[in-house]
């Protein structure tokens, strides 16, 4: 956020792909950013190889600390770009029991 990152962890209540994407949710357990545990977040992955995209759920909702709660599975388009030689993500296919 302001150019600055964040640390966070998060338990996964939600992951699902589709092709090459994939979105997963979860609430925060411990993070750097002040107000941000106990709130869920959600990251999408784009799977582009080396040059793999990110979109966040924080995206569209402001600060993570600040904003209203998520429900599972929500996120952004992945519109950020990765930084060089970090995230080399790797989707594959996974099917949640109905």
């Amino acid at each position: 956020m302001n150019g600055e990152g964040a640390r966070a962890e998060v338990s996964v209540d939600c992951l699902l792909t589709g092709g090459d994407v994939a979105v997963v949710s979860g609430v925060v357990t411990d993070s750097d950013l002040p107000g941000a545990e106990g709130k869920r977040v959600g990251v999408t992955v784009h799977d582009l190889g080396r040059h793999d995209r990110l979109g966040y759920s924080w995206a569209a909702t402001g600060s993570p600390a600040e904003g209203a709660e998520l429900p599972r599975c929500v996120s952004s388009a992945p519109f950020e770009k990765v930084r060089k030689g970090t995230g080399d993500f790797e989707v594959v296919p996974w099917q949640p029991r109905l």
